[in-house]
């Protein structure tokens, strides 16, 4: 794939339908009390935005001025040439493309180049962030519990989950949040994070994709604060 490909007809596409969705989000729904309605929207509006590269392909297969567009932006310059006759008659148009001479290394290799070592930073945060919950995991008393895994980390911390496991401090655990991170692990929001962190390494430059991880997250809360109001009041 050219750099130019990569940039023009992958990234950008997706960091536009990331921001323009995001727009949507917080002009309509963000004050509203939806929260299973405003967390799935988030998470389609992802999904819709890595399919927009894939979309914009079938859309050139089948629109001719698509792939113009696209030899002008990647390839060169199309040029239109009309031929007049003696007899007055002009003949068809002859197009012909030229290319321009590059150098060894064009912007767009730069701009790629800046852009995958991002993705490497990012992924790398990323395997850093994960390996300390494994190594937490497998460091620290833990108890089954039912439906999950109670992991007594020993450390002056929230309490927080990850899947089917839920980190406390110590043994001493208030029910109640106890109940919020049960509600976690029963929604399955570990999913939500981590599809926003693999949003986040493909999108790092996109500042819009953070607010998506950061909303998420705070409507994770919510729903859990939520669960533990109405456990409380049966």
């Amino acid at each position: 794939m050219k750099a130019q490909e990569l940039i023009i007809g992958h990234l950008l596409p997706i960091a536009a339908t990331v921001a323009v969705l995001w727009l949507v989000y917080r002009l309509l729904f963000r004050n509203s009390n939806r929260l299973h309605f405003n967390r799935y929207f988030l998470l389609t509006s992802m999904l819709i935005a890595l399919a927009m590269p894939l979309l914009g392909l079938l859309s050139g297969l089948e629109v001719p001025q698509m792939a113009t567009l696209k030899q002008s932006l990647f390839g060169g310059t199309m040029l239109n040439e009309v031929i007049v006759t003696s007899d007055g008659q002009p003949m068809l148009p002859e197009v012909t493309v030229t290319t321009s001479t590059q150098s060894r290394f064009s912007v767009w290799q730069v701009i790629a180049g800046i852009y995958l070592i991002g993705v490497g930073v990012m992924t790398l945060l990323f395997l850093i962030k994960l390996g300390r919950l494994v190594v937490l995991i497998l460091r620290s008393p833990k108890r089954k519990m039912d439906g999950f895994t109670a992991v007594f980390t020993g450390k002056e911390q929230g309490s927080f989950s990850f899947f089917r496991c839920a980190f406390f401090p110590n043994e001493k655990v208030d029910p109640d949040i106890m109940r919020h991170e049960m509600s976690h692990i029963s929604h399955n929001h570990s999913w939500d994070i981590l599809f926003a962190e693999v949003m986040m390494i493909l999108q790092w430059f996109n500042p819009f994709i953070y607010l998506y991880k950061k909303e998420l997250q705070s409507l994770h809360e919510y729903q859990a604060d939520r669960d533990v109001v109405a456990r409380n009041e049966q």
